[in-house]
């Protein structure tokens, strides 16, 4: 693997793709600061980490992305430990940089997490009243969007959260992107980023 690969090198490929060898419509050299290259990159990184845009446009890559490795961007996995609060929430937008959940758990056995978790629908969940008898080893549990509820809503475990931090697209250009990724992601992003901006060129 290459010692470096910063964020200069990749807008650089990014527009010999398209021909703007001296980086003066899309890249480093834009009169206009537009600096299009640089924002595509990013934008493909954002779609590789979200996939849906890709199912239809990109299949290929789409197969990629639903089965991306964490060691393909392994600078964006952030570990959190987080108490359930007073209303029974963990509320996952609060973690640092918060983009995607990967998993989480309670990990029962370990100090502060005596319960095994059951995963039921938030809206049964949300018809749990302080006469529903639970058992005193579970906890129940459920998931949308950003928010993880519980019941016993005074549990005292502690959540173990995995997740994807939303990449940094002011990253400096001189930033070797192999602190964040594996060449293998960055290739795939650029490739990605080289077609949108092939769309968006070619659009009439």
């Amino acid at each position: 693997m290459a010692a470096t690969y910063t964020l200069a090198n990749a807008v650089t490929e990014i527009c010999a793709k398209q021909k703007d060898y001296a980086e003066q419509r899309f890249g480093a050299n834009d009169t206009k600061t537009y600096y299009r290259a640089r924002k595509l990159f990013w934008e493909a990184v954002n779609m590789i980490i979200e996939p849906d845009q890709l199912k239809a446009s990109f299949p290929s890559l789409y197969d990629y992305a639903i089965n991306l490795p964490e060691n393909d961007i392994y600078g964006l996995i952030g570990i959190a430990t987080r108490p359930i609060d007073s209303s029974g929430e963990v509320d996952l937008a609060d973690l640092t940089q918060f983009m995607k959940l990967i998993e989480w758990n309670n990990n029962p056995g370990t100090t502060g997490n005596a319960k095994y978790i059951r995963k039921i629908p938030m809206s049964k969940i949300g018809n749990m009243g302080t006469k529903t008898v639970v058992p005193d080893d579970v906890l129940y549990a459920a998931e949308e969007k950003t928010i993880l509820r519980f019941y016993p809503t005074d549990s005292d475990d502690q959540i173990r959260v995995k997740y994807i931090k939303t990449p940094d697209n002011n990253t400096e250009t001189t930033t070797s992107l192999l602190l964040t990724f594996t060449m293998t992601f960055i290739l795939k992003a650029v490739d990605l980023a080289s077609n949108l901006l092939e769309k968006e060129r070619t659009r009439r």
